[in-house]
C-alpha cells in the first residue's frame, strides 16, 4: 500500500524546483509538475530538455540550475523532515554534471557546491509560501490516468495515476508571491 505522505513528500520536492528555478528567472514548461502516489514526481522547467546537456551557455545559468536542483531536496526536507532522501538521486547527477561542465579547480569544487547548495537553502525559506502553496495546490488535484505524451522524455515513474498540475497554472499561483515567469513549449 502507498503511504500518503510520500506524494505529499514529493510535491513540496517538485514545487521546490520550480518555484526557486521561477524566482531565479528560469521560464516552466507547461508540462508543470507531476507527483505519482509512491513519492516519485518530476517539474518541467527551462534547463531539463532545452539547455541541460553538456555545453550549457553561462556559468550563472550553470550556477542557478544547480540551484534550483538543490531545492527539491531542501524544500522535501524541510517539509518531511523524517523521510527519506529517495527521488533525489537525478537530481544529485544533473548537479554532478553541472559542477563538471564548469571545470573548476579541484579545491573550489567543495567550496561552489556548498556556496550553491547555502544560496538555494535561502532562496527555499524566502521564497517558502509560495512553495507550500504549490504543494497544496497540487495535492488538492485527484489521481488521474497517468500522462502518456511524457513517455519519449522521461521514464520518471511506472506508475498508471498521478496528480499534476500545469505550467500555467503554477504561473498564476506564483504570480500572487510576486514571482513572475513565462511558459515556454
Amino acid at each position: 500500500m502507498t503511504e500518503p505522505r510520500y506524494a505529499e513528500s514529493a510535491a513540496y520536492h517538485e514545487s521546490g524546483h520550480a518555484v526557486v528555478a521561477a524566482a531565479l528567472g528560469m521560464r516552466l514548461r507547461r508540462d508543470g509538475i507531476h507527483v505519482d502516489p509512491d513519492g516519485q514526481g518530476i517539474s518541467f522547467y527551462e534547463y531539463w530538455y532545452s539547455d541541460s546537456r553538456p555545453g550549457v551557455g553561462s556559468e550563472v545559468k550553470k550556477e542557478n540550475a544547480i540551484i534550483s536542483f538543490f531545492a527539491g531536496l531542501i524544500a522535501q526536507e524541510k517539509f518531511y523532515l523524517d523521510g527519506s532522501k529517495l527521488g533525489a538521486d537525478d537530481d544529485d547527477a544533473l548537479i554532478k554534471q553541472f559542477l563538471e561542465e564548469m571545470k573548476l579547480d579541484p579545491r573550489a569544487l567543495s567550496a561552489t557546491r556548498e556556496k550553491l547548495r547555502s544560496e538555494s537553502v535561502r532562496l527555499v525559506e524566502v521564497h517558502w509560501a509560495a512553495i507550500k502553496e504549490l504543494a497544496r495546490v497540487l495535492l488538492t488535484k485527484p489521481f488521474e490516468d497517468r500522462d502518456r505524451a511524457l513517455e519519449p522524455y522521461c521514464g520518471w515513474s511506472q506508475a498508471r495515476k498521478e496528480k499534476r498540475i500545469g505550467g500555467e497554472e503554477i504561473v498564476a499561483i506564483l504570480q500572487q508571491f510576486g514571482i513572475c515567469t513565462a511558459i515556454f513549449y
